[in-house]
């Protein structure tokens, strides 16, 4: 799907606006995913921007809200670089279950998978913005990413 000869190139952004319930995010990281493919992108990096943009989704269902609330997912590619942001409008809450050993990793985890990321949190709520830069081609017919 990478277009070799142009490399990444703009599509329309992707906005989506949902329930933060954990059914709702396969059919949104799907949705990321189709996103990535239509602009271009390498497998490599629509495997990065889709798992930080679930690890950040998955944290908005587990963390924002007492009751369900709204999770706002953004994404933008202006040949430049991709942006997503993640976007709750609640506050921070403590997991129901107890935590298990391999919990508490998703930050380092987007950390990790992104060029930038920036969490953000106020009395309105928490954007995750995640920023990968498109590369120059470093070889003919080499992926930019």
């Amino acid at each position: 799907m990478h277009d070799r000869l142009h490399g990444p190139r703009p599509v329309p952004d992707l906005h989506h606006r949902l329930p933060a319930v954990a059914t709702r995010l396969p059919p949104l990281r799907q949705a990321l995913t189709d996103w990535a493919h239509h602009a271009g992108l390498s497998a490599e990096r629509i495997d990065a921007i889709t798992l930080a943009t679930t690890e950040a989704m998955a944290n908005v269902v587990r963390h924002a809200y007492d009751t369900i609330g709204i999770l706002d997912l953004h994404a933008t590619n202006t040949g430049r670089q991709v942006t997503v942001t993640v976007t709750d409008y609640g506050h921070w809450k403590s997991p129901r279950q107890p935590r298990d050993r391999f919990a508490g990793r998703g930050v380092l985890l987007i950390h990790a998978l992104t060029d930038h990321a920036r969490i953000t949190t106020t009395a309105e709520g928490t954007t995750v913005r995640m920023t990968w830069r498109h590369h120059p081609q470093h070889q003919p017919g080499g992926s930019p990413w």
